[in-house]
């Protein structure tokens, strides 16, 4: 068992290691305002606010950082340029992503302590919006104070169109969706509805669904003679704002299983809980590992981990194939460790 749980380990260190290239169609601008097409390397928010990996046509693989380049773009996702940001008594650049962009623009930038709203006051500088809930103690008691200088910065830059002050007064917590409908309706306000551009499209949420077929291989302690087979149907939730490579997984399975008193076929159910993590998602062969529980029809509860592989049919299909190991370190079943092994094939459709 230590033997095969090493070598799923030592196989996701591998895959971590070498697939991390997740290259898409853009182009950089460069400071004269050249445009150079290409593919960019796509990392996350949080590493594309610092570097720009730029492969041009010819395969040359080159690193830019904020102040190198004017910005780059994909075709089809965000577009970055380079800022300076002012944040507290420093000024630093950054490759900042656009939300909006117009008369009036609006940025994003994220970083380890979270999502940042953006405003341009000065050409090329940036100020993040201060949003910083602060407790104070009533009485011997804590109370959450709500932020409201947030509120005034954003009067104090759309301040030219007064009839969105009541809009301001009344807003929440910044975020997407707000800070991008407010900038909107500024631009319709100052210009019309042609003069200004929406560039972060991106859904908090997105689906997939998958029927799969599991295989078992050997005997396993869980069922006596062991689990042959289950068939199911796995749901996805990815979640493309933390980051197009993670989602959460989860379904039900009918396992068929034999009993050594009766060796009979009899059935069980499995629900999984898992989160699944794509190493790279733009090439026709994208390795993944699933990493969480299973709660089987006994109520048991074992962990599992699953390298594998998605394979590109179409554009939104997959073919999933991988292997699967089940693990009940607390449960002593036969004075030994509960474990299952099994292959599994599967087609993953994006909604």
């Amino acid at each position: 068992m230590k033997k095969i749980i090493l070598t799923l380990l030592l196989f996701s260190i591998y895959l971590f290691s070498n697939a991390q290239s997740n290259f898409k169609k853009g182009s950089i601008i460069k400071l004269n305002g050249t445009e150079v097409q290409g593919s960019i390397n796509y990392t996350g928010d949080i590493q594309n606010s610092k570097v720009c990996v730029f492969k041009n046509e010819h395969g040359n693989v080159t690193r830019y950082h904020p102040g190198e380049i004017s910005g780059y773009r994909y075709n089809r996702g965000g577009y970055y340029v380079s800022r300076y940001l002012k944040d507290t008594n420093t000024v630093h650049q950054i490759f900042a992503r656009y939300l909006v962009r117009g008369e009036k623009s609006v940025y994003f930038l994220r970083d380890k302590s979270g999502y940042h709203y953006l405003l341009e006051f000065k050409k090329d500088t940036l100020t993040l919006i201060p949003y910083e809930v602060n407790i104070i103690w009533k009485k011997g008691n804590p109370y959450e104070q709500t932020p409201t200088a947030y509120k005034g910065y954003l009067q104090y830059y759309f301040k030219d169109q007064p009839s969105l002050k009541n809009t301001i007064s009344q807003m929440g917590q910044p975020s997407f969706n707000n800070m991008i409908r407010l900038t909107k309706k500024y631009n319709e306000l100052t210009c019309g509805d042609t003069c200004y551009t929406v560039y972060y499209k991106q859904p908090s949420l997105k689906f997939g669904i998958e029927p799969r077929y599991d295989f078992y291989l050997g005997k396993n302690l869980l069922y006596d003679q062991g689990i042959l087979s289950s068939f199911g149907v796995l749901v996805y939730l990815r979640l493309p704002r933390a980051g197009e490579r993670w989602s959460i997984k989860t379904g039900y399975f009918r396992l068929f299983y034999k009993k050594n008193e009766t060796q009979t076929v009899e059935q069980g159910a499995r629900i999984p809980l898992m989160v699944n993590y794509i190493f790279t998602n733009n090439r026709t062969i994208q390795p993944k590992i699933d990493i969480g529980v299973n709660i089987i029809s006994s109520l048991v509860v074992v962990y599992n981990i699953s390298p594998g592989v998605m394979v590109q049919i179409d554009k939104k299909l997959f073919l999933d194939l991988g292997y699967e190991t089940f693990i009940h370190p607390g449960a002593m079943i036969g004075g030994t460790f509960f474990m299952a092994n099994s292959l599994h094939a599967g087609f993953y459709l994006k909604l």
